[in-house]
C-alpha cells in the first residue's frame, strides 16, 4: 500500500520544545482486494484512509520524560519532608 503524504510543518513544538514533524497521509484501498467484496456495488468497494500524524524525536522525548519523572520524584520527596 502506498500513502500520499504531505508534510505540514517541521520544527520545534512550542508546547514541549521538542523537534517535531507533522504530516497528513491518504490512501484508497479496495475491500475486494482483501476478500471483502460482498454486496458490491450496493456497498462501496473503495475505502479512503486519511491520517494526520505528529511525530517527535524519540531520543529528545525520552530525555523530557526522564526529566519530568525526576521532577515529580523531587516534588513528592519534598512533600514528605
Amino acid at each position: 500500500m502506498t500513502l500520499d503524504a504531505t508534510i505540514n510543518k517541521v520544527g520545534v513544538n512550542p508546547r514541549n520544545q521538542l523537534p517535531s514533524v507533522g504530516f497528513d497521509a491518504t490512501t484508497t484501498l479496495k475491500r475486494s482486494d482483501f476478500g471483502l467484496g460482498r454486496f458490491v456495488p450496493q456497498v462501496s468497494d473503495e475505502i479512503r484512509i486519511a491520517l494526520t500524524i505528529e511525530a517527535v524525536d524519540a531520543a529528545e522525548n525520552e530525555k523530557l520524560e526522564k526529566a519530568q519523572a525526576e521532577e515529580e520524584a523531587r516534588a513528592k520527596a519534598e512533600k514528605k519532608d
